[in-house]
């Protein structure tokens, strides 16, 4: 939780997942029906939210900070 880098690079991922996930929704809540909607909800929260997490603490983990 100390680590600068580590932050900066999730939070630079974590912004690229956020954006890519809400166009995402955005375009499943158009073109989808309500089941497929949820389904894609659910897969994309998940996904969203667990991606930067893991992301994290990989990059902690291992300390793949130098990038």
């Amino acid at each position: 939780m100390n680590d600068e880098k580590n932050w900066q690079l999730t939070h630079r991922l974590g912004g690229r997942v956020y954006m890519l996930g809400g166009l995402i929704l955005l375009l499943a809540s158009l073109f989808l029906s309500e089941f497929g909607f949820y389904t894609v909800f659910l897969i994309g929260m998940l996904l969203i939210i667990f991606i930067p997490v893991i992301y994290s603490f990989w990059l902690f983990a291992f300390g793949k900070t130098a990038q």
